[in-house]
């Protein structure tokens, strides 16, 4: 199972793109948790509503307004949502976009060995494929799931820019720990919009 945190603020039509982009997975073991960063407008409720029947869609709110690229959420959220053993945690933003073989080509690497996913991104910048290194710079935040015991344990501990590739890096060094490995799919599964 996949645990998509994805924070979210004013982008309506991309956040309802992104839910969609789950719902038409080939896999569908996921869950996705959506966090909005303060006071939820009409114009989010409303594309919500309908999509909320489906269990594996949870819509939360921030008590305030925090901005900071919703690393405040993310933290919050990391050791909010349940999990089981052997559970994977993704971390997202609202105006991405995955593949409809995301989900089944990350579960299927995920073996007992792994502590670490992730996959290359389509920038839309010029519609490149950015070769995704774990590190700062090297990775965007929504190219990589964790195993959800190595995400609670790490934290999500900063809030610059570069939050995406420390957190990464700070998850596969404890991977290494464990003595888990992180497998790397060479493909653009992920489109960072």
């Amino acid at each position: 199972m996949i645990h998509c945190i994805c924070v979210a603020y004013e982008r309506v039509i991309p956040l309802e793109i992104l839910i969609r982009s789950f719902i038409v997975q080939t896999d569908q073991r996921w869950m996705l948790h959506i966090v909005y960063d303060g006071t939820v407008p009409r114009t989010i409720l409303d594309i919500m509503q309908p999509l909320m029947k489906d269990k594996r869609i949870r819509f939360y709110q921030s008590e305030e307004r925090y901005r900071k690229y919703g690393h405040p959420n993310r933290k919050t959220m990391l050791q909010k949502i349940e999990t089981k053993k052997g559970d994977f945690i993704l971390m997202t933003n609202d105006d991405n976009y995955y593949v409809p073989r995301f989900v089944e080509y990350f579960l299927k690497a995920a073996t007992p060995s792994v502590g670490m996913v992730y996959c290359n991104t389509l920038r839309n910048f010029e519609y490149e494929v950015h070769n995704s290194v774990i590190g700062s710079g090297g990775i965007d935040m929504g190219a990589f799931m964790v195993r959800e015991d190595i995400a609670k344990r790490t934290g999500f501990n900063h809030e610059t820019v570069c939050a995406d590739g420390i957190y990464a890096h700070e998850c596969y060094e404890e991977c290494k720990k464990k003595k888990l490995i992180a497998v790397k799919i060479e493909k653009p599964l992920f489109i960072h919009n």
